[in-house]
């Protein structure tokens, strides 16, 4: 019975790990930009400062590899919100839930 349930929640689960790295990720993307915007009062972009962004976004980054596990679990716990959402737009779009 938990196999079942298990499978049912694999392509939400799966979605939901998505949203949460790319939200994690994303997040230390932002951070670093500002940070080093706001240590060097130039943007990223401009000459000499990829290597202090870079740094900086690897420095945020690194903690990210410990922390699968609670992520996994945060992934595990919205799948099943995840799924009504997609239940929500296979019967709107009338789409299979990976097309949607």
């Amino acid at each position: 019975q938990e196999k079942a349930e298990i499978a049912r929640l694999g392509f939400a689960t799966l979605m939901a790990y998505g949203l949460v790295s790319h939200v994690t990720y994303s997040t230390c993307i932002v951070a670093a930009w500002v940070g080093t915007g706001a240590r060097t009062g130039l943007s990223p972009l401009a000459g000499g400062q990829w290597g202090p962004f870079f740094a900086a976004y690897l420095a945020l980054c690194a903690p990210q590899f410990w922390t699968k596990a609670p992520r996994l679990a945060l992934s595990l716990w919205l799948s099943g919100s995840v799924e009504k959402v997609l239940a929500k737009m296979t019967s709107a779009t009338r789409l299979t839930k990976v097309q949607s």
